[in-house]
């Protein structure tokens, strides 16, 4: 079932053997029973696309691949079955892992990836409701579970840090924010936020192992990494651990091993995909129910540009701009 479709479509693609982005064309391809076709609204710019786009990502492209994990538009062709048919002319929201995906004017999913939005939900929004939105979710919730009583974090002037700090604000969880320019200090006391630390700051360490020992923080998340984990793990009382879940300097971890060793700090990683991939079916189900609530109020994701396919290949070569400015996203 499909409305009337085009040959070919319009999309960028990176070439893993150049380490390039470019605009190609694709053909529109038969789908199978249990797929559908979107027209692309919209899809983001995340860090995780441009490490993808490096070949740095944890799924490396093997062949000329479509970027764009994530994003939103409306279904205009689906396969055979059932409840891939109900899907046909609703607007939906999707997130791909390993496939093509959205920096593209068309994009194939199984319908089990796609979720429909509410007309309360904006098509920004709807174009970024996986990867911040669930990644707070998920990274906040040994928080909501009362496992931890506080907490600290770092790119908390980040579309996903202040999801983050909209959630501690929710469920009335003490934080510790952390970012890296004076002017974002205020823009997060604005926001809520009670405790603001800038690390570019003389006496930052100081400060918050100061912290870190009155409000007894053992948890962090980290989308930093570099020499910045090390320092989080030196602040946190013994038994403490940090979540690293970016790499925003683009360098490795640095932790003293004697704060693993002595003080038993842990530090592990995570993936939103692995998260994904752990939760059973009803879980998950709930998870998309929570999500829809989440986009309505915490997870409103901020745009700051919009970009074609032409412009976003430009754009690509050049530095990120401060996430603190809002998601960039490309309209094909």
């Amino acid at each position: 079932m499909k409305d009337s479709l085009p040959s070919f479509y319009n999309c960028l693609e990176y070439d893993p053997q150049r380490q390039s982005v470019s605009l190609s064309k694709r053909a529109i391809r038969d789908l199978r029973p249990n797929e559908v076709l979107v027209r692309v609204w919209g899809s983001p710019i995340n860090p995780s696309d441009r490490l993808f786009c490096q070949g740095l990502y944890g799924s490396k492209a093997q062949a000329p691949q479509v970027p764009g994990f994530e994003g939103s538009g409306k279904v205009v062709s689906t396969g055979s079955n059932f409840l891939a048919r109900r899907l046909l002319g609703k607007r939906v929201a999707g997130a791909v892992q390993a496939q093509d995906g959205f920096w593209a004017e068309y994009v194939v999913l199984p319908f089990n990836q796609c979720m429909p939005m509410g007309k309360e939900v904006t098509d920004e929004v709807a174009s970024c409701a996986f990867v911040n939105p669930l990644s707070a979710w998920a990274l906040f919730e040994p928080l909501r579970k009362r496992e931890f009583p506080s907490f600290l974090q770092t790119a908390a002037a980040s579309q996903l840090g202040r999801m983050i700090l909209g959630l501690s604000i929710k469920h009335q969880v003490t934080g510790v924010h952390i970012v890296h320019r004076p002017e974002l200090v205020e823009l997060l006391q604005k926001e809520g936020a009670k405790i603001v630390l800038d690390s570019s700051q003389k006496g930052f360490e100081e400060q918050l192992r100061d912290h870190c020992e009155k409000l007894q923080i053992k948890y962090a998340v980290d989308a930093v990494a570099g020499e910045l984990t090390g320092k989080l793990a030196a602040a946190l009382p013994e038994g403490g651990k940090v979540v690293v879940y970016g790499v925003l300097s683009g360098k490795k971890c640095e932790v003293d091993p004697g704060d693993l060793i002595f003080r038993n700090i842990q530090v592990r990683g995570f993936w939103l995909s692995h998260y994904l991939k752990s939760q059973n079916p009803l879980k998950t189900l709930k998870l998309f129910s929570d999500l829809q609530k989440l986009l309505q109020q915490e997870g409103v994701t901020k745009v700051s540009r919009m970009l074609s396919l032409e412009e976003a290949v430009a754009d690509l070569k050049n530095q990120p701009h401060p996430a603190s400015f809002g998601k960039i996203l490309i309209r094909p």
